[in-house]
């Protein structure tokens, strides 16, 4: 009995340090930095990062900051390679606090009520940044840690 015990574990060892095993997640690199429109911060938006061939990275923009840029878990950051990227810029409404618009791992604000209103009144920059496509941004995202600045033109 010992002898087969032995055996599994071994196999088991094997098995778990064989090449391509893991999660099949591909390499993260973090993301933070800023993002400015007309030279001002944006006080509160999205940003998405798709590189080609991989699952999309959405993130918030609080104060002009890239924060919690996210792929699988909150702020695990971007698969590496050259990604474009797009950004949402919105004007809150009244009855809402910056902080409190959320997004999804599609870039979708808010949360919507039962009405359908997400609480969001207006798009704050060109609607060409809002689709990576059209944004004409473009960053290499490296492992590790990555900062990057994003300026906006009206």
């Amino acid at each position: 009995m010992n002898r087969f015990c032995s055996l599994l574990v071994g196999v088991a060892v094997l098995l778990g340090t064989a090449p391509g095993c893991g999660s099949g997640r591909p390499k993260l690199g973090t993301v933070t930095g800023m993002v400015r429109f007309a030279e001002k911060p944006i006080a509160v938006g999205t940003i998405i990062v798709e590189v080609p061939g991989k699952r999309p990275s959405s993130g918030k923009i609080l104060d002009g900051v890239i924060r919690d840029v996210t792929t699988y878990d909150i702020g695990d950051g971007v698969p590496v390679g050259v990604a474009r990227v797009a950004v949402h810029a919105y004007s809150p409404s009244p009855d809402k606090k910056a902080e409190t618009i959320e997004t999804d791992a599609t870039g979708q604000v808010g949360k919507p009520d039962k009405s359908g209103y997400m609480g969001v009144t207006e798009s704050l920059i060109p609607l060409r940044y809002n689709h990576p496509e059209s944004s004409g941004l473009t960053v290499r995202i490296e492992p590790g840690e990555n900062t990057i600045a994003l300026d906006l033109q009206p």
